[in-house]
Formats: C-alpha cells, sequence, structure tokens
C-alpha cells in the first residue's frame, strides 16, 4: 500500500508521514438506520483509518531510526454528532478516542524514558542538580 508512495516521494526530505483520513455518511435519523449502513459508514470511516494508522505504523518502523509521523483527521460530529449523522458521528468519536488513546501512550513513553535516563545517571554515582 505504501510503495507506490514512497517510490512517488523518494528523496522528498525524507518525511515518514501518514495521514488517515477517510469518511462517508449516512444521512438518516436513528431509528431509519439499517445494519447495512452501520457496517458501510463503519467500514470506510473507523477501519478504514484504523487499517491506514496500522499499516503505516509498520511502514514506519520499517523505515527504521528515522521514524516518523502518524496524523489522523476525523470531525467535529465526533465530539457532539448532528441530527440525522448518528452512524457518521460514532465512528468519527472513535477515531478521536483511538488517536487520544495513542498520544497518551506516547507521551507516557517519554515520561518513562527520562526517567530511565536520570536513574542511570544516578546508578553511576552522578550527582543530579
Amino acid at each position: 500500500m505504501f510503495e507506490a508512495a514512497e517510490q512517488a516521494f523518494s528523496g522528498a526530505l525524507g518525511a515518514g508521514i501518514v495521514v488517515a483520513v477517510a469518511g462517508v455518511g449516512c444521512f438518516k435519523s436513528f431509528l431509519e438506520t439499517s445494519v447495512q449502513d452501520l457496517d458501510r459508514v463503519a467500514g470506510v470511516n473507523y477501519r478504514g483509518t484504523y487499517l491506514t494508522m496500522r499499516h503505516g505504523a509498520q511502514w514506519l518502523c520499517d523505515r527504521g531510526p528515522a521514524g516518523g509521523k502518524i496524523i489522523t483527521i476525523s470531525s467535529v460530529h465526533g465530539t457532539g454528532g448532528a441530527h440525522f449523522n448518528a452512524i457518521y458521528g460514532s465512528t468519527k468519536a472513535a477515531i478521536i478516542g483511538k488517536s487520544q488513546k495513542k498520544e497518551r501512550r506516547k507521551k507516557e513513553r517519554e515520561k518513562r524514558r527520562k526517567l530511565e535516563k536520570v536513574m542511570e545517571k544516578t546508578e553511576k554515582g552522578k550527582r543530579i542538580a
């Protein structure tokens, strides 16, 4: 999936960026939506974004220490929804939740690395001011 993009942008600043954005809507009232509507919208909006993130993360890991960023784009409807947009809003809320969870984990890893460095310096007998 990422091979074509890598060929097209090879040498372009060496940037490793994956943008995960997908969206289709279903503009029906909550009671009018069908299971097929749910499967179609969730399949594109959530599953499509999730799989892009997953494959993108693997692609970034395969690049080695250069790493990169994954950017997810959702919708304001994921924060509060809208009339005749129940399925769309809920799938966008799921994307926001997944992205926020990944960001929290990243911050926790960064804190842990900093703490490990401090502990390592302390173990070597160096005083920390």
